[in-house]
């Protein structure tokens, strides 16, 4: 029981710092639940006789239970999405709202040749009605493979409204473009 109640505060420390890091890779998990018990052990080592330390080796057993069950849940844990899964969220759903902002503000959907950077800077003509940026950043996101999103207004798929798309993991136009045309 002694060594229990010895190597609790380990445990404890250790996971709570997994917690408060909020890391979902397993190496980081270990090496966090190693330096916390270590940093835990340089301040409880003065206060406990040297019988109770030579006791403690439960602390180190409880310290590696940790980190096998860290990383059993990280093995079950969900996947990040995928790359096209996040330029799919981006044209379907993100741009929507500063995109709706804009028409608000300013009556129509930027134009094809003020493209999404309209969103971040001012259109010429336009200082007076214009109450951007209308994305919390200086620049408009760029897609997963770091290229700029194309825009169209009006659309060719969306007539009545624009169109937003990646040219995808070749960069191209073709096949794997993804648009907010298709779901």
């Amino acid at each position: 029981m002694k060594r229990l109640l010895l190597s609790l505060p380990f445990v404890v420390f250790g996971g709570s710092m997994i917690w408060l890091t909020r890391t979902s890779d397993p190496k980081e998990w270990m090496a966090i639940t190693a330096l916390s018990s270590f940093v835990l052990s340089l301040l409880v080592v003065p206060i406990i006789s040297r019988r109770s330390l030579l006791l403690g080796y439960t602390a180190i057993i409880f310290t590696l239970l940790v980190a096998a069950v860290s990383i059993v849940f990280y093995i079950h844990s969900e996947p990040p999405p995928s790359q096209s899964e996040v330029a799919k969220l981006f044209v379907n759903d993100s741009i929507k709202v500063p995109l709706a902002c804009y028409r608000m503000a300013i009556g129509h959907y930027p134009m094809t040749a003020e493209g999404l950077d309209a969103l971040v800077r001012c259109p010429k003509g336009l200082e007076k009605i214009w109450k951007g940026p209308y994305v919390a950043s200086d620049h408009v996101p760029l897609d997963p493979w770091g290229r700029p999103y194309q825009y169209r207004c009006p659309g060719i798929h969306n007539p009545k409204g624009y169109d937003v798309w990646s040219l995808g993991p070749d960069g191209k136009s073709s096949e794997d473009d993804i648009g907010n045309w298709s779901r």
